[in-house]
């Protein structure tokens, strides 16, 4: 459930004033996070509080620990192994800077919500309090760490497996990766968060004396280490396709065409000049079948190579572009 008494998913360094400083500074980290939804996004589950960070991420690391039982068999060289389960855990570290000090105010409040969530949720039974929820969050870092439950939303309503993905170019699938556009955390993962720690170096970092005894960094580093809690089975069916195929980017590499298909036992040097070919007839049909003649002449490419499959002079260049113009005609 959304937040709904949340303003940390909007960012702007004057939101609480202008700093007295630089009234007219400008902070471009506000559009890429406002515009671009380049933001790190925290829930609490069982409150519903959210929490949001301009995605400056400084290092990023995933885990995916195996544990197998072995039991050791008198007179055999190895143990018998027996898998259990596979653990995923992710660490990733970011920074939290500020342009001014109506923003280091609010980024000391956004770690505050952050910092909360790593608590239960209680219920007051006549003053004893009593825990009723674990401190599960979710988390979502752009297309780095997100729930791949929804692959058809990732990619524009398609999704992986579709019969025309073999006759579609390389050039679409990476055109058609794109997120659909949500930053909220319910889109990110669950996760059991192991630790979370937030430092600044006073040495390196400024500091603002806002007042007697009050002082806000200029910018702080997140450190965070979780365990993700995977919603779907994870693995592969009896008939060798993957369960959970967008695990963990989402992203779909092609599948080889049927022609790949033959050659791909073929010869290195055979191999490599099939897929020059299409690279070629794939740069070429974006220059040429583009504008108010891109039909016609995505047409004439056909026809040309109908023509010369008929002789038998047909190459594999030809049949390349041949296919381009065939997709550049079904997209129209």
């Amino acid at each position: 459930m959304a937040d709904n008494s949340d303003d940390t998913n909007f960012f702007w360094q004057s939101k609480y004033g202008a700093s007295e400083r630089f009234p007219t500074i400008v902070d471009g980290s506000d559009a890429l996070a406002n515009g671009g939804k380049f933001v790190i996004s925290f829930q609490h589950i069982a409150s519903g509080r959210e929490v949001f960070f301009k995605a400056f991420v400084t290092r990023y690391s995933e885990n995916f620990n195996s544990n197998w039982r072995n039991e050791v068999v008198y007179g055999r060289t190895d143990p018998i192994y027996t898998y259990a389960n596979t653990r995923r855990t992710v660490q990733f570290a970011f920074d939290v800077p500020a342009s001014s000090e109506q923003e280091a105010y609010e980024n000391m409040g956004r770690i505050q919500k952050m910092a909360q969530m790593v608590y239960p949720t209680y219920e007051d039974t006549g003053g004893q309090y009593l825990i009723t929820q674990s401190p599960l969050v979710r988390i979502k870092v752009m297309n780095l760490l997100a729930s791949n439950t929804r692959r058809i939303e990732a990619f524009g309503g398609m999704s992986s497996g579709d019969a025309s993905d073999e006759d579609m170019t390389r050039r679409r699938f990476f055109g058609r990766y794109r997120s659909n556009g949500n930053p909220d955390a319910d889109g990110g993962v669950l996760a059991a968060i192991n630790n979370l720690s937030f430092n600044t170096d006073f040495k390196q970092t400024s500091i603002f004396e806002v007042g007697p005894n009050v002082v806000l960094p200029q910018n702080f580093s997140v450190n965070i280490d979780f365990a993700v809690i995977h919603e779907k089975t994870n693995g592969y069916d009896l008939e060798g396709n993957a369960i959970n195929p967008g695990l963990p980017f989402d992203v779909t590499l092609k599948p080889p065409s049927a022609k790949e298909k033959v050659n791909n036992r073929a010869t290195y040097e055979k191999r490599l000049q099939l897929q020059a070919d299409q690279q070629a007839a794939e740069d070429i049909a974006a220059a040429r079948f583009n504008g108010a003649l891109g039909g016609r002449r995505a047409q004439r490419a056909i026809n040309r190579y109908d023509r010369k499959l008929k002789k038998g002079k047909a190459n594999d260049f030809d049949a390349a572009l041949a296919d381009e113009a065939q997709s550049y005609l079904d997209s129209e």
